[in-house]
């Protein structure tokens, strides 16, 4: 049989294989582990398989329809999510019209596992739901089976939709093959915790914890740790290694290789490695309730790198609420052992389990701060149907939503679902924003994340996780609440008589700059005055200041700032081609900090046109705006929430000024490093904080 396997797509870098389905905010992409090891079933079987890794790839419907055509599979078998369910179905539809009735099609997951009725009666083109564990399932209906025989499967019986008896779960492990890794590109899978390019490894199913909110062992693989053994386990490191020699690190997947229940097994695992003189960086998750320094020891000597570890809470009466089975106390020592011998984790914590209050979550987030890891991700609860604290959320109606998509937000982003009486759903969230501001922006945790780069593959792995994670922060609901005049009065109202309006070295170094061409006694517009910072600085040096700026918030610092002693506060729109009335070839110089970036090219042609004609025949345009290419661009969206901006090159920055008929006399950049001498006359232009140009009309020499 022909059979066509498909991960759909659901927008942009949506993850469907994690077990958290949503576009993450480190944009993670994980490989598609629990297919590619059905997939090898189907391939033992002798079937033609082809695997599309839609999510991964961002393939559209259009081409799926395209790849079904060029394949004319029998069957096709989707993965489906919670809150992508209403897209996939629609997937199965489009089999249907492009392969005709005679196509199956099949699909897999844990929410088809958890709803296969309601799934079913949501679309006539579903065949079948295979529930649970579908390695055999899948194997059983490609074999031509009748359906009524198949363990683990609801399907359509004519006007009827029929449940057949749970499958038992696989005892034998060691039996299943390898995974068909040469259906998927290795680098198509990004993870900012993991080493680029990586792979991962399931050595086992199943988890003997009880966690109610854990999705796949109560929806999918059970609450009892099946595993495949420590020889097998090996032998697929080596698989894995032979087939992508260039990876650089095996993420093992297992939910509890790493836990007190399972130390045994870790340690056969390692002594494997070891005797098999295996050179591999591996990571993996972790249980914080291991507490035996010998066996970190043993992982480390094998080539442990880093633990992913679901604290979840800081607050012991949340821990027993959701059967956690460990103490705050425990995983203090756990993750003493792992600081000790050496071992990176990432602490994985959430907010809005039974009886959460403010205090509660406050915890979570000191909790989060006082462990020595190296990075936390912070996460509302997500109540997955199937699990118990679904139900238990269903029963207190704490959910706020029925609606499968709306399990993530506009952006396909986590989104919290549920609202206590202890902590809303809009609490929740903002807990969520404030830990991994707290946690990430301690100049002490950033310079430790520095600290544990030791290759060019840590450097690649930790720019795709800051540039992911600004940028979940720049189209993060609740930030941008207004646009235009209204962000920037928020932004001001925050900020007008902070860090913004203060001294900084950055700001120092920008003066010197400016002190070459200001004198006493010029006439000066500071445009965009934002804080009236340099509006306070040209007041300083004896000149005519004129603020401009369309923020009554900023005009209201600037005021403060300056104590009013400029000549006027003008509340204009720069882009505005009356801007110029009343001042036309008044000004010596034109000032601008941070305000090209926030406009677009039209836009950015309209004020240069409007400075042109502001300033006198021989006035000067002096504009900075930030450099695209230096870290402060991954950090700048936390200290300007809610702004939008493009950050230049220099060849942006002068092309600007050039194309509206300017000639720019000076160019460079500044703020390399944070020192009192910095190479900027060598390296500014190319990796100074900012950049910045002095420009004046080209006939003026």
């Amino acid at each position: 049989m022909k059979i066509f396997i498909l991960n759909p797509a659901y927008g942009k870098d949506f993850c469907k294989s994690a077990r958290w389905f949503c576009r993450s905010r480190g944009r993670v992409q994980r490989h598609p582990d629990y297919l590619c090891e059905a997939i090898a079933v189907l391939e033992k079987e002798g079937h033609e398989c082809r695997f599309i890794d839609g999510a991964a790839k961002n393939i559209s419907r259009d081409q799926t329809a395209g790849l079904l055509k060029g394949f004319r599979p029998d069957m096709v078998v989707i993965q489906a999510t919670t809150p992508s369910i209403y897209s996939d179905l629609e997937y199965a539809r489009l089999a249907k019209e492009t392969l005709g009735e005679e196509c199956l099609t099949v699909m897999v997951g844990a929410h088809v596992s958890a709803e296969p009725d309601d799934t079913l009666k949501k679309c006539n083109e579903l065949d079948i739901a295979a529930r649970r564990e579908y390695d055999y399932t899948l194997k059983d209906i490609a074999s031509g089976k009748a359906f009524a025989a198949i363990e683990g499967i609801s399907y359509r019986n004519y006007d009827k939709i029929a449940h057949n008896p749970d499958r038992a779960f696989i005892d034998d492990l060691d039996a299943l093959p390898f995974p068909a890794w040469h259906h998927i590109d290795p680098y198509d899978y990004h993870d900012a915790g993991k080493l680029y390019p990586f792979i991962t490894l399931m050595g086992g199913r199943g988890c003997c914890g009880r966690c109610s909110f854990c999705l796949f062992p109560q929806v999918m693989y059970g609450n009892l740790y099946r595993a495949k053994s420590p020889k097998r386990f090996v032998d697929e490191i080596e698989y894995d290694l032979a087939l992508s020699p260039f990876l650089k690190e095996i993420m093992f997947e297992d939910d509890t290789l790493i836990s007190n229940a399972q130390e045994h097994r870790i340690r056969a695992v390692c002594e494997e490695i070891l005797k098999r003189g295996l050179k591999i960086t591996w990571s993996a998750n972790g249980r914080a309730d291991l507490v035996d320094k010998e066996v970190f020891r043993l992982m480390k000597s094998s080539g442990c790198r880093m633990l992913c570890v679901g604290y979840e809470f800081g607050d012991q009466s949340l821990l027993n609420a959701v059967r956690k089975g460990t103490t705050v106390e425990r995983m203090r020592q756990f993750t003493a052992g792992c600081r000790d011998a050496g071992i990176s984790v990432n602490g994985c914590f959430m907010f809005g389990g039974p009886g959460e209050t403010r205090e509660t979550a406050a915890r979570t987030i000191e909790f989060a701060k006082s462990l020595p890891i190296d990075t936390a991700q912070f996460s509302g609860v997500c109540a997955y149907p199937g699990t118990d604290f679904y139900k238990w959320c269903v029963e207190n109606r704490c959910l706020v939503t029925n609606d499968w998509p709306k399990w993530v937000d506009k952006n396909l982003e986590q989104r919290t679902i549920i609202s206590l009486p202890g902590l809303s759903d809009d609490e929740i969230n903002k807990m969520i924003d404030r830990g991994l501001k707290e946690f990430y922006l301690r100049p002490g945790q950033m310079l430790k994340i520095a600290r544990k780069i030791r290759s060019w593959a840590d450097v690649k792995t930790k720019l795709y996780g800051l540039k992911s994670f600004s940028g979940y922060f720049l189209n993060r609901p609740g930030h941008v609440k207004k646009s235009g005049v209204g962000k920037w009065d928020d932004f001001w109202k925050r900020h007008g008589h902070g860090p913004f309006s203060c001294a900084s070295w950055s700001k120092l170094r920008l003066i010197k700059v400016l002190d070459r061409y200001v004198k006493e006694g010029i006439s000066v517009l500071d445009a965009g005055c934002g804080s009236g910072f340099f509006s306070a600085y040209f007041v300083s040096k004896g000149c005519e200041v004129f603020s401009l700026d369309n923020s009554q918030q900023s005009l209201k610092a600037t005021r403060e700032n300056t104590g009013l002693k400029c000549a006027a506060y003008l509340d204009r729109d720069l882009t505005d081609e009356k801007l110029s009335t009343g001042y036309r070839g008044k000004f010596n110089i034109i000032f601008t900090d941070g305000l090209f970036e926030h406009l677009s090219a039209a836009e950015q042609d309209k004020v240069l046109l409007n400075f042109i004609r502001m300033k006198k025949p021989d006035g000067k345009i002096v504009t900075f705006a930030p450099n695209i290419y230096t870290w402060w661009t991954l950090i700048r969206p936390f200290f300007m929430l809610g702004i939008r901006e493009k950050p230049v090159t220099m060849r942006d920055l002068t092309a600007m000024h050039t194309r509206n008929g300017c000639r720019v006399i000076e160019a460079g950049g500044i703020n390399v490093l944070p020192f009192r001498y910095s190479p900027e006359s060598i390296l500014g232009r190319y990796v100074g904080m900012l950049l910045f140009c002095v420009a004046v009309e080209k006939e003026i020499e």
